[in-house]
């Protein structure tokens, strides 16, 4: 598959043009931070985290550098004294968008070296920062972003599962628009085509950021990359695709029976007032699209799911491990409370996200 449509060169550039419209390039995190604060005026300030410190190690002895470990809050940023000339941040989402963020409103430069390659806090245009315990959703800067794969190695099989759950989001996206749920945009497309499952970690991590950034512009995250928080990556996109294949397969609308909404979201833990419900009309016609559209869905999941065995042992070549699933996880009953909207939301209201969906996740 040619990812030559991604302006994400791998060399280490320095020019003008490829940090202004945010280009990706591979290199080692001390040479890049050597060129940064040998380009930045004034003060240079230097953030991380838990999962970072050693790659700023050897630049925070340097002079005109102050460094900043951070947790969740952003605030101890925004003590920094005036003088600060650049940014270089390393570490996971969190730290990148705050960084990002203090780069914004002090309107200067600044690098990123991300620890995962699956690119979360990169590309965004805008992320929720936290100040003092307030949540907000705030501008953040385009930055210079550089992968030190070596440093990146053991975030390797979670990037390659984050794939999946791309592609899957994708299905999951045409299938809503089938039950005119939603638009499936030609940048669907696009970004399918951008897709390279490879052991190759350089392009995993340049598949990764083609899907960030087409996230950026739109593309949907789909309802994988919530379950994903809650669970592995990769335990999320089987049982996914477990869900989605059992009620293409043979998932029919239980007529006379209505979910317990209320007690769906108490046990989600989730405002009732946020559930979203469909009407009669809405029902009846999704129930007709369903049976129109099953036999060109199941068809699609099938030739998805058939290259997954390939994709388990590339993970494991990658080092990660495959956990088991036995029956039902408990996080994919609650999905559609907590990510209203999604395909499991459909599957609920036809009142088969009840007990007996074990059977349906086991294949049974």
């Amino acid at each position: 598959m040619p990812i030559s449509g991604y302006s994400a060169p791998m060399t280490n550039s320095r020019t003008g043009e490829e940090y202004e419209r945010g280009g990706l390039r591979f290199g080692s995190s001390a040479e890049e931070i050597s060129g940064f604060l040998a380009r930045t005026a004034g003060k240079a300030l230097l953030i991380s985290d838990g999962t970072a410190l050693s790659a700023l190690a050897a630049a925070s002895a340097a002079p005109r550098t102050c460094s900043v470990v951070l947790e969740e809050d952003a605030l101890p940023l925004f003590a920094i004294s005036d003088g600060v000339g650049g940014v270089v941040a390393s570490g996971n989402a969190c730290t990148l968008r705050a960084a990002r963020c203090f780069a914004e409103i002090h309107g200067i430069p600044c690098l990123l070296l991300p620890v995962c390659g699956a690119l979360d806090g990169v590309f965004e245009r805008t992320g929720s920062i936290a100040i003092d315990g307030a949540r907000a959703e705030l501008p953040l800067a385009q930055g210079e972003v550089v992968c030190d794969l070596p440093r990146m190695r053991k975030s390797l099989p979670l990037s390659y599962a984050r794939l999946l759950l791309s592609r899957l989001a994708i299905f999951e996206a045409k299938a809503l628009a089938r039950f005119r749920m939603g638009e499936y945009p030609s940048l669907c497309e696009r970004a399918l085509s951008q897709i390279e499952f490879s052991e190759d970690p350089a392009k995993i991590v340049l598949s990764n950021a083609a899907i960030r950034k087409a996230e950026a512009e739109g593309l949907p995250s789909g309802e994988g990359a919530a379950l994903s928080r809650e669970i592995p990556a990769e335990t999320a996109y089987r049982a996914l695709c477990a869900l989605y294949g059992a009620f293409f397969r043979s998932g029919k609308p239980r007529r006379y029976f209505t979910p317990d909404y209320r007690a769906r979201a108490a046990e989600a833990q989730c405002e009732f007032s946020a559930c979203v419900l469909p009407t009669r009309e809405e029902y009846a016609a999704r129930a007709l699209a369903l049976e129109r559209m099953r036999g060109a869905c199941d068809a699609e999941l099938s030739s998805i799911v058939r290259e997954n065995p390939a994709h388990l042992r590339r993970i494991r070549a990658l080092g990660g491990e495959i956990a088991g699933i036995r029956g039902i996880p408990p996080q994919l009953k609650t999905l559609p409370e907590k990510n209203p909207g999604g395909l499991s939301s459909v599957i609920r209201d036809f009142g088969l996200m009840e007990w007996e969906t074990a059977a349906c996740v086991r294949g049974e």
